[in-house]
């Protein structure tokens, strides 16, 4: 029987729980024990795990490509003013030239991206995103990856 799939995800079950884990800060000693599985195992499922996030950021970027879109990928830990930076030159690489204030882009992303990924007090993101720019210059949607 294949593995189960976590709700409408690539993920298995098996790969939520151990990404939940390690976002948790266990180790993949802790991760092994607690599943009884082998750090072998642990391995293999954090490798699988991050191969399909992987070929998702690429198959996104292909597809924003052929539908005339940009995707700038955006890291954790960015400050929200350094999104605006990272944005613009993005824009600039692909001579689009953005119809938005900066204060617009950072507005745009604190009201798409989840309350979870933003730290407010320090400005900066806890998740890693991508942003869709069109060629006509505007954001058009925010994908989270935690």
């Amino acid at each position: 029987m294949p593995p189960r799939r976590y709700q409408d995800t690539f993920f298995t079950e098996e790969q939520v729980k151990v990404l939940d884990m390690r976002a948790k800060g266990m180790n993949v000693d802790e991760i092994a024990k607690k599943l009884g599985i082998s750090r072998t195992s642990v391995y293999s499922v954090l490798r699988s795990a991050l191969t399909i996030v992987r070929k998702a950021r690429n198959t996104l970027n292909l597809y924003a490509k052929l539908m005339k879109e940009i995707s700038v990928n955006i890291p954790r830990n960015t400050n929200l003013n350094d999104v605006v930076n990272i944005v613009l030159k993005e824009a600039d690489l692909h001579n689009v030239r953005l119809q938005l204030r900066s204060s617009e882009i950072v507005l745009f992303v604190i009201r798409n991206v989840p309350f979870e990924c933003i730290d407010m007090n320090k400005l900066k993101l806890l998740c890693d995103i991508s942003l869709t720019v069109s060629y006509d210059g505007l954001l058009k949607n925010v994908l989270v990856s935690e």
